[in-house]
């Protein structure tokens, strides 16, 4: 007889393989996995635009995310690209919940979308969940940082980081 996989257990196989969630303990693991869904994209689909109320955060399995924000005389300039395992939408999670860039799918993307409230109140309730959680967002954030400062300085590739 075999054995079924709940949507739970295959959220939790997900999250043991990703960068953003190497750290977090098995309960940890199990908090996230009651909160996610699967999401998908196909290539070229905007997952976001810049100054759009943001509800989710994404983790990406599979595929590639660019994100880009708009400059003037320059247009849609690529920051970077969110490769599998890290953390897309990550401002979500902090007022004003609006998202600070562009994202669209490079090509088809899977990947894992947790509703940001819920993750902020798993945080507030769970403190040892809560540092861990961000100090990856931190991060993401610090990688996003560079990426925008190499970006005015005019030496940076998206693949660079």
């Amino acid at each position: 007889m075999s054995e079924m996989i709940t949507a739970s257990e295959n959220m939790l196989n997900a999250f043991q393989s990703m960068e953003f969630t190497r750290d977090l303990e098995a309960q940890h693991l199990v908090k996230l996995a009651s909160m996610a869904t699967k999401a998908t994209f196909e290539a070229g689909e905007t997952i976001f635009r810049e100054g759009d109320a943001g509800r989710m955060i994404y983790l990406i399995q599979e595929g590639r995310v660019g994100i880009y924000i708009r400059v003037p005389n320059r247009g849609l300039v690529t920051l970077l690209t969110v490769e599998p395992g890290r953390l897309l939408g990550w401002s979500s999670l902090f007022p004003p919940h609006h998202k600070t860039a562009d994202a669209r799918a490079i090509v088809f993307t899977q990947s894992i979308a947790i509703d940001a409230a819920q993750l902020w109140d798993a945080c507030r309730a769970d403190h040892d969940l809560g540092y861990t959680i961000m100090q990856q967002v931190a991060e993401a954030i610090t990688s996003r940082l560079i990426a925008t400062r190499l970006q005015l300085l005019g030496i940076s590739t998206p693949t660079q980081l």
